[in-house]
């Protein structure tokens, strides 16, 4: 019985990273769309893209904002520098120009910029504090374009990470436990969501603090970062620590989101003592 429990569970904490797997790939989709276009045409104004990407906002509130951001020349031949940035302010749609003074330093030094031009592909970025952007905690989505088959920029999908709200809404539907709940990873261990205020960036982000790693937490046992290892080392699979969030044995089970890189993670309160890393 216990054997079935624990596959029926597992199978659900799958389900969940597919579902957060298959949304992202659908935010994705729109950059994607904009980016080709972006790589076909070269006439485009200010006014084209913003009515654009105004129009990509409406269609979605999971985004906050989008930016298109260039290589030098490459939006008008007289401009070096040209990256053009339209979110959700306080009261309406605004846009902005992510240039010196005001986006320190020059967008091409970001990581959002520079790591998918060296790259050459899309990816989900890490949380960070958008300073001189969107000016709140959040992830973003970069997928580089191209025009006659040289590098042309870099579009971006910003997401605010209390997005990820929703996902602890789809793990209380699944009712995996007693006392369970979810968390999202990065590749490199950031803690992307969780529903402790103290490891969620989206509510400890204004306040200057780095997002916390998985692996660097304060009060861990030697079960728990072992089992943390795991999460980034193993596809899926399930073992038992001790819960630094709450100090209680528990049953961790995780699964890949592929096309971030992320990794979820469902603990469960009622671990049996003897189960190990599968």
């Amino acid at each position: 019985m216990e054997a079935e429990r624990d596959r029926a569970r597992l199978a659900l904490t799958q389900q969940i990273a597919e579902r957060l797997d298959g949304d992202l790939r659908r935010l994705a989709m729109a950059g994607q769309v904009l980016a080709a276009t972006l790589g076909q045409r070269t006439d485009f104004q200010e006014s084209h893209l913003e009515a654009w990407m105004r129009t990509i906002l409406d269609q979605d509130e999971r985004i906050f904002g989008m930016s298109l951001a260039f290589e030098p020349g490459q939006f008008d031949p007289t401009r070096d520098d040209y990256c053009l940035y339209v979110y959700r302010g306080p009261n309406a749609v605004e846009k902005k120009l992510l240039l010196p003074p005001d986006y320190m330093p020059l967008y091409r030094d970001w990581e959002w910029y520079r790591k998918p031009m060296q790259e050459q592909r899309a990816r989900w970025s890490d949380p960070y504090i958008d300073t001189g952007g969107g000016e709140i905690p959040m992830v973003t989505y970069s997928a580089p374009f191209h025009r006659a088959g040289r590098p042309a920029g870099v579009l971006t999908i910003d997401l605010s990470v209390q997005y990820f709200e929703v996902l602890r809404g789809w793990l209380k539907e699944l009712h995996l436990g007693k006392n369970s709940y979810g968390f999202v990873l990065s590749s490199t261990g950031v803690i992307v969501s969780h529903p402790h205020p103290d490891y969620d960036f989206a509510r400890i982000g204004r306040s200057g603090k780095r997002p916390p790693i998985i692996t660097e937490l304060s009060g861990a046992d030697s079960s728990f970062a072992a089992l943390s290892h795991q999460f980034q080392e193993v596809s899926t699979g399930s073992g038992v620590a001790t819960d630094p969030f709450t100090g209680k044995p528990a049953t961790f089970l995780f699964a890949p989101v592929p096309s971030a890189d992320w990794i979820f993670v469902a603990a469960i309160e009622d671990a049996v003592a003897n189960v190990g890393t599968k």
